[in-house]
């Protein structure tokens, strides 16, 4: 993530994906896939973009942030968090190179505080069952939109 005038944008990434192999087959489902080289520490597949598989390679703003829950309800569920949920989530996931240089400590804890307070983040809960997948994928587009094409 970077911010320019107020707004937080999505770098690229890789242009792989890691899934596990019941995930691939389900999505993917009789396809030749491009599979780029494992790493060790996992079994999961890394799945390299393609025809199947799309990739942006330019920033785009964000709109929401989605951490995933641990309950299996019957739909889909988003539940709005609380800033200071949020930023524990935020540090949990955050990659710090030196932890003796306290700027660099300092700018960081400013943007995590900062970017938890916007009321972007929810908590995505929803049915574990390949069954819904689409069910799930929809309400996400649905509820995305409102951060997405946000009123002016």
């Amino acid at each position: 993530l970077f911010s320019e005038r107020d707004e937080y944008y999505v770098a690229p990434g890789h242009d792989t994906i890691r899934l596990w192999r019941d995930s691939e087959e389900h999505l993917f489902p009789g396809k030749k896939m491009q599979f780029d080289s494992n790493v060790s520490y996992t079994d999961k597949l890394r799945i390299a973009a393609g025809d199947l598989l799309a990739h942006c390679d330019q920033p785009r703003r964000l709109g929401c942030i989605y951490y995933l829950g641990e309950t299996n309800p019957d739909g889909t569920v988003f539940t709005p968090m609380a800033a200071s949920e949020v930023v524990i989530q935020l540090l949990h996931h955050s990659f710090v190179l030196d932890v003796q240089n306290k700027e660099d400590m300092a700018r960081q804890f400013t943007h995590v505080t900062k970017l938890a307070n916007m009321p972007i983040h929810y908590r995505l809960d929803y049915p574990r069952d390949f069954g819904h997948l689409a069910d799930l994928h929809s309400a996400i587009l649905d509820h995305s939109q409102q951060f997405l094409h946000p009123a002016r």
